[in-house]
């Protein structure tokens, strides 16, 4: 209905708009199938080089701008900060897309009250009033596997913290039903890596660095050969470094070293503003495994036994090289 310009389709295309998970004004890359090929041909602006598929928000407003001639402002096509303002890049959380969402419906509310003034009279826009807005500048986001663990590239890497859920009836939360747990799993093979986090899932999937057998009594799931391990994605059970395009915390101290058995490993210090979170987290979680990542993968998860003060220590199948190595990737992305 909307290709050939018929107001009827409004209300479909309000409903729609208030379905819609989060905005994506890039889309999720070139056309390869016929079908595909057929979608990017219906697009608001099919000639753009820079124009994927997978744009909901974007194109039902447009569609619908186009079809009734008017407007609710397009400040819903972009991510917000908890203080309400636009985020370039930065990670987006599972809170941000609570936010966005609720944007979404609020904007979804605004177009319904207008069409029950307006059904009978609206006229779909023609010529400069019939505008498609320009596309965000910055460069286009790559598919991943990582999860909101891993963040946007930068120079250097990333450590970060997260809780990993307990499955079935024991245990202290944060806590999944076997149930839910399956839910989860069944998902990872259905989709993809990365579809928990395009959602905002409380629970996300990241790869596994290394043998997977370390994390054998743990949440573990396969996609395309590949080992995933399920972790916690909202704020209280997670600590990142860079939330929404804001620097939080740091690290003052990074060293290659080896444990009695003569094992490499990577000892990480934060900043004061990092070892404060460590502590909260760690206190929070006693009892609870917290896994170590670089760059959203999964490098070591251990129990915690005693809250944390300043420094953990992250082990893995590393060799003098590889550990120097981490070391140094890890002291030029710690800020």
């Amino acid at each position: 209905m909307r290709a050939i310009g018929d107001p009827g389709a409004v209300p479909a295309l309000i409903d729609g708009l208030e379905r819609c998970g989060r905005c994506s004004d890039y889309g999720l890359g070139e056309p390869k199938t016929e079908l595909d090929v057929f979608y990017r041909q219906c697009q608001m602006d099919p000639n753009s080089d820079h124009l994927g598929l997978g744009r909901p928000v974007r194109e039902i407003s447009i569609a619908l701008e186009r079809l009734a001639g008017h407007t609710e402002g397009q400040d819903h096509f972009d991510f917000y900060t908890a203080d309400g303002e636009r985020m370039g890049s930065g990670t987006v959380t599972p809170e941000t897309i609570d936010r966005h969402r609720q944007r979404l419906r609020a904007v979804a509310r605004l177009w319904r009250q207008w069409w029950q003034g307006h059904q009978g009279t609206a006229q779909p826009a023609k010529g400069a009033d019939a505008q498609t807005p320009a596309m965000p500048v910055g460069p286009l986001p790559q598919k991943r596997d990582r999860g909101v663990l891993a963040g946007p590239t930068a120079e250097g890497a990333r450590v970060t913290l997260a809780i990993v859920p307990n499955v079935g009836d024991q245990g202290p939360m944060p806590r999944l039903t076997s149930g839910e747990y399956q839910r989860y799993v069944d998902n990872l093979t259905r989709e993809a890596p990365w579809a928990g986090d395009m959602r905002g899932d409380s629970f996300q999937w990241s790869p596994v660095q290394g043998d997977a057998n370390r994390f054998r009594d743990l949440p573990l799931a396969t996609y395309q050969d590949r080992t995933y391990l399920l972790l916690c994605a909202r704020s209280d059970y997670v600590m990142m470094p860079e939330v929404e395009g804001r620097w939080i915390w740091g690290l003052k101290k990074v060293l290659a070293t080896q444990d009695t058995q003569g094992h490499w490993a990577i000892r990480v210090q934060f900043d004061s503003s990092g070892a404060d979170l460590l502590t909260r987290l760690s206190q929070a979680n006693v009892g609870n495994h917290v896994a170590i990542c670089i760059d959203g993968h999964v490098q070591c998860a251990s129990t915690l036994a005693a809250p944390l003060a300043r420094e953990v220590v992250i082990r893995g199948d590393y060799t003098e090289r590889q550990a120097n190595a981490l070391a140094e990737d890890l002291r030029k992305g710690g800020r």
